[in-house]
């Protein structure tokens, strides 16, 4: 199994720097491929200037985005993060946008980190460390849930000026650093997570979805968002995984035809139209699909391969036809790892087509033979006894869709074929 590390240096605290240097030989004598992340350009004065450590934060965070462009995360088994001081902040917000599957070293974390960190963190402070407050260090490890490693008298580089002192202060944090990292994680293969999927949202968010999306670590979207600002939006409440879909135009061009990740310890590959899946789907557990609005669940299972489950989250955006609004909370954890589907009630003000009693698949031919001699469709419904938006809509598709069967029709309106 492959394993890498990434070491985030702080303001002038490079990776040739105690911490950062030790952790990196350490780290690679148990085998782990190092990978130090450097960064410039800071500007001076940033200590107790909290604007200025956040500009720092995030020109670091957009430098370490291009160093680790080209790394495939899905090649490695285990992904460790080290980070000292601002590094601590990009770390951490670098795991999150990406919503990676990793384990962090906290070394001398600054008040932002605590925006970003995972409770899958440990966390090294100093009580007499100018940059950051002791009680809030402390305050933030306890909400969070991680473990923090104290060094009293210690300024902002773990060291007292005592240098005999400092160097077993050292050797102690180095055996701390070897233990976490050597110790299985407590949720094994999952991680617990809660995550939203939907798609085909046409630039509509209704207060119900941002509702059911709160808490969520992160959101994937199949496609069809059509406007920047509805990503944007997205964003506000988690890091999203997106995939552009056909009626995403220039703005998208940014966005990816499909993706292939991991997340929560799941194998994920999600594109906009089933049509487009690649052939070989074996070595995936979750297969994201939308486009045709339908919510639809289907288990799929080879000879000798692990289950597999094709899955459409349908539509929460405008509604379409007679189908409901959908969308899902993915949920992973200790004792695996399940989908819960979300239904949205439809508002009072969108009207429900009546479908008439009988055999809907022979009204809709009905409909179609009428449509062929020219008829309208309120004259087809007064003349069938058929419900008028359901005949409009069905008059609709069949004059917008050049060629379509009387399935494709019913496929559209939800009531025939779900992925």
């Amino acid at each position: 199994m492959k394993k890498i590390a990434c070491l985030f240096p702080g303001i002038g605290y490079t990776c040739d720097k105690p911490l950062l240097y030790y952790s990196g030989k350490l780290l690679k004598s148990l085998g782990w491929e190092i990978v130090p992340v450097q960064y410039s350009g800071f500007p001076s004065g940033v200590k107790g200037n909290a604007e200025k450590m956040r500009q720092c934060a995030q020109t670091a965070l957009e430098q370490a985005e291009g160093i680790l462009r080209e790394t495939d995360w899905n090649e490695y088994g285990e992904i460790l993060f080290v980070g000292k001081s601002v590094g601590t902040v990009v770390c951490a917000a670098y795991a999150e946008r990406h919503c990676l599957k990793c384990r962090q070293v906290l070394f001398t974390p600054v008040e932002d980190t605590f925006r970003f960190a995972g409770r899958n963190s440990i966390a090294f402070h100093g009580t007499a460390d100018p940059w950051a407050d002791t009680k809030t260090v402390e305050e933030a490890c306890g909400k969070l849930g991680i473990p923090l490693y104290e060094t009293a008298g210690a300024n902002h580089s773990l060291e007292t000026g005592d240098v005999e002192a400092d160097l077993r202060e050292l050797r102690k944090v180095m055996k701390t650093v070897r233990k976490y990292v050597m110790t299985e994680t407590e949720t094994g293969r999952f991680t617990e997570m809660k995550i939203g999927i939907l798609s085909d949202t046409h630039d509509l968010l209704r207060p119900e979805v941002i509702d059911a999306l709160q808490g969520c670590d992160c959101i994937l979207h199949g496609g069809d968002i059509s406007s920047r600002e509805t990503l944007d939006r997205l964003e506000q409440i988690a890091p999203v995984k997106a995939v552009r879909g056909n009626n995403d135009k220039e703005w998208a061009e940014d966005l990816p035809a499909f993706l292939d990740f991991e997340l929560g310890g799941l194998r994920i590959y999600m594109t906009h139209k089933k049509k487009d899946l690649p052939g070989d789907l074996s070595r995936y557990d979750l297969v994201i699909c939308g486009h045709t609005h339908q919510y639809a669940s289907v288990w799929q299972e080879q000879a000798g391969k692990k289950r597999m489950l094709l899955f459409n989250p349908g539509s929460c955006g405008p509604r379409r036809f007679i189908q409901p609004i959908t969308l899902a909370i993915l949920k992973t954890g200790p004792d695996g790892w399940s989908v819960e589907q979300i239904n949205i009630p439809h508002p009072a003000k969108e009207k429900t087509p009546r479908i008439a009693e009988g055999d809907i698949h022979r009204q809709v031919e009905i409909v179609v033979r009428e449509t062929q001699k020219g008829l309208s469709f309120d004259r087809i419904a007064q003349k069938h006894g058929l419900d008028p938006d359901l005949t409009e809509q069905i008059v609709r598709l069949y004059v917008t869709h050049p060629g379509v069967t009387v399935d494709g029709i019913m496929t559209k309106l939800g009531l025939l074929g779900k992925l």
